[in-house]
């Protein structure tokens, strides 16, 4: 085969290419990102401190808003003494933005935090900073970098924003 006639078959090649087969792949990796993401918010509510670990970077980093950046391995004394009391967090993580660029993901989502005090430790623990509520929800935003491992995504960084109140 000649130089132009090979030249014509990449041409093609790359011209025709199903360009659906790269959009699907991307999905899937947005779709995968996202479940990543699910279940890193599921082990934060369960206290479920391994998981949480498992799924971020050994060298990444997690910024709680008004503090430095924490290794993936460290957990806050408050999260160690929320578990002990019992006290019940639902995340309901919504509003997904997730670009995906090669090997990296960049996530913003919203998460919306309900805290539930049902018993006299929670109740305890929590009396300081809501002496009168059984019951609240926070909202939040999360800025993620993930990166693609050969054991899925992991988080690399996270940051997380407590949203100001509504004034509606």
């Amino acid at each position: 085969m000649n130089r132009k006639h090979y030249f014509m078959l990449i041409t093609s090649l790359i011209l025709f290419a199903n360009p659906t087969d790269r959009v699907s792949a991307q999905n899937d990796d947005k779709s995968t990102v996202e479940a990543t993401v699910r279940d890193y918010e599921r082990a934060v509510e369960e206290f479920d401190f391994d998981k949480q670990i498992s799924l971020m970077l050994p060298s990444g980093k997690w910024i709680e808003e008004d503090s430095y950046p924490e290794a993936a391995d460290y957990i806050d004394e408050w999260w160690l003494q929320a578990k002990k009391a019992k006290l019940r967090i639902a995340n309901r993580p919504h509003d997904f933005d997730i670009r995906v660029q090669g090997d990296v993901a960049w996530v913003i989502v919203f998460v919306d935090v309900a805290t539930f005090v049902d018993n006299e430790a929670a109740r305890a623990f929590t009396m300081r900073t809501h002496p009168n509520e059984r019951e609240w929800v926070g909202h939040f935003v999360e800025s993620e970098v993930l990166i693609k491992t050969t054991n899925g995504w992991r988080l690399a960084l996270g940051h997380v924003s407590r949203l100001p109140k509504n004034n509606k």
